[in-house]
């Protein structure tokens, strides 16, 4: 102690306090100062690792939330808890199918399982994760919400491509036959006809194509199956008539004759292994033509030695048994000669022909009726209605006339004229029968006729 009075004061300083970071797992944390004093205000920043987010962060093994806290009066230790982040699987909007996923929330990492199911006539293109197509069915689920998609294709049925061409005229390139086309397959090909022929028509199905300056013809596979047709022809040399030795030929440039059967001009002719034009009759093949004093072969009808005979329109070959010509049934015997009278079919059914072709309605042979269909022209046997009447044929086609006649287990009674009876009584001997609207007798049974009831036995008689 001084000789003196004094007074004694103090100076204080803050205490400095250390901030240390604690161990952190799967995250980590920082502090915006590692020296503090009491009071003061510390940030703290928490970054959790990915697919992880923050559940608080600890001062001293005490919970906080927010980022921030008071410094005590003492050093603390920060660390902070972190958790596996939960994220959503939504399955976005899609056509021509469904989607569903095995999970609709997952952790970073989780391998997710998508099933697309495609609609009828569909099939699974792509499967997408937030746009991006993936691999297989599964992918690992990011750090982050995600949508899954799917993009379905139409199936496409598969088509035949076929090529229809001579090969010894033509030859095809650029196409090939195929089994497994689909519509809106797109082709180019080629064409190339062998020397001495040319190309007359290439058809896709039934549309005719036409190549373009290139000499390509283009077509697209249709919903169904298509056929590639290409037609050729030879080049015709050049021929003309010349007489050797009486005999007409028809000789090239080259010299070469022709033979066999030709059309010229419009004209069908024909020519044996020697070249010389025929006339007259002509056997060949097995078939029979007629060629007249000009060598043209004979079509449609002729007279020779007055007989009738028929010679094909398109062919000239002579007709031979039965010949629809213009609509109208003829006969010609193996001759080729016209024929008339009765016609036996395999069956056993008639024709009866004149001249004039195959007998239709009524016609008296022998004075005999008969009645041939009108539309078939066949001989009818046994019950048959014409013109709204009834009559009776035998086996033998003959009209029925006159007085009782059964037909199978039925009676009719049959008018002068051969119509049976009709809805009409008719007294023989001393008993009445009646004849029903089909003309059949009424037997074994009661009718009303008139407003009265009649009853008949099994002979027909009227009891």
């Amino acid at each position: 102690m001084p000789a003196k009075d004094v007074t004694v004061t103090a100076t204080f300083k803050k205490t400095d306090y250390t901030i240390t970071i604690g161990e952190c797992v799967n995250g980590s944390v920082s502090v915006s100062q590692t020296t503090a004093n009491y009071g003061d205000v510390i940030l703290v920043t928490a970054t959790p690792d990915e697919g992880y987010e923050l559940i608080y962060f600890q001062v001293d093994g005490g919970d906080y939330a927010g980022t921030a806290f008071n410094m005590p009066a003492k050093n603390v230790t920060v660390t902070a808890t972190f958790r596996k982040a939960d994220y959503s699987v939504t399955v976005g909007q899609v056509q021509n199918g469904s989607v569903s996923v095995d999970k609709a929330t997952a952790n970073y990492g989780d391998v997710i399982t998508v099933t697309a199911t495609p609609a009828e006539g569909y099939e699974l293109d792509t499967i997408k994760v937030d746009g991006t197509a993936i691999s297989g069915n599964t992918f690992t689920m990011p750090a982050k919400n995600v949508t899954v998609t799917a993009v379905f294709k139409e199936i496409l049925k598969d088509y035949t491509v076929s090529l229809d061409y001579d090969s010894s005229m033509a030859t095809v390139s650029g196409i090939a036959a195929s089994t497994t086309a689909h519509e809106g397959d797109e082709y180019t090909f080629k064409v190339t006809p062998v020397s001495g022929y040319k190309i007359t028509s290439v058809k896709a199905n039934d549309t005719v194509l036409s190549a373009d300056s290139s000499g390509n013809y283009k077509t697209t596979q249709p919903a169904s199956d298509l056929v590639i047709k290409v037609t050729c022809e030879e080049i015709p040399a050049s021929y003309s008539w010349q007489k050797i030795s009486g005999k007409w030929y028809y000789i090239d440039s080259n010299g070469n004759r022709m033979t066999g059967f030709a059309t010229i001009d419009g004209k069908m002719y024909f020519f044996d292994k020697t070249g010389a034009m025929q006339t007259g009759w002509i056997s060949e093949g097995g078939e029979w033509y007629y060629a007249n004093k000009s060598g043209a072969l004979q079509t449609g009808w002729l007279k020779i030695s007055k007989v009738w005979y028929y010679f094909a329109a398109d062919t000239g070959v002579m007709a031979e048994g039965l010949k629809k010509v213009d609509g109208v049934l003829y006969w010609f015997k193996s001759s080729g000669a016209l024929a008339s009278g009765w016609y036996k079919n395999e069956d056993g059914s008639y024709y009866y022909f004149t001249t004039n072709g195959a007998v239709k309605g009524w016609k008296q042979i022998s004075k005999v009726w008969y009645y041939f269909d009108k539309d078939s022209a066949l001989m009818v046997t046994g019950v048959q209605k014409i013109d709204g009447k009834f009559y009776i044929f035998a086996s033998s086609g003959a009209m029925q006339k006159s007085g009782w006649k059964q037909c199978g287990d039925d009676w009719y009674y049959l008018n002068k004229g051969g119509d049976a009876y009709v809805s009409k009584w008719l007294k023989s001997g001393k008993k009445w029968y009646y004849f029903k609207e089909d003309g059949r007798m009424a037997a074994n049974e009661s009718l009303v006729i008139d407003g009265k009831t009649y009853e008949f036995d099994g002979s027909g008689a009227m009891k």
